[in-house]
């Protein structure tokens, strides 16, 4: 009788383990996984800034007071300001 607990008990430790290494792993993945969609949302994020600061096209981003966020040159060029004084940056 005294074995078979022992037994057990080492059963129980061993699923423990187990379990806690199969969390550890999962963990692991997990957090790869989301490194790497973050790596490609940057990179698509970046691209995205790339070809609008390339465009021909005037582009700007507001918030809803009125305040420009985010400008590409071609929009400098139409208004004949700089991006520091679009943006507000000028001292």
């Amino acid at each position: 009788m005294k074995n078979e607990e022992m037994t057990k008990e080492q059963l129980v430790k061993e699923l423990t383990k187990l379990r806690r290494e199969i969390t550890q792993v999962k963990e692991e993945t997990d957090r790869k996984k989301a490194e790497g969609a973050f790596q490609e949302k940057t990179k698509e994020a970046q691209l995205y800034a790339k070809m609008l600061n390339s465009s021909s096209q005037p582009f700007a981003v507001g918030t809803s007071d009125g305040r420009l966020t985010r400008i590409n040159p071609a929009f400098c060029e139409l208004t004949g300001y700089s991006e520091e004084e679009l943006l507000g940056n000028v001292t």
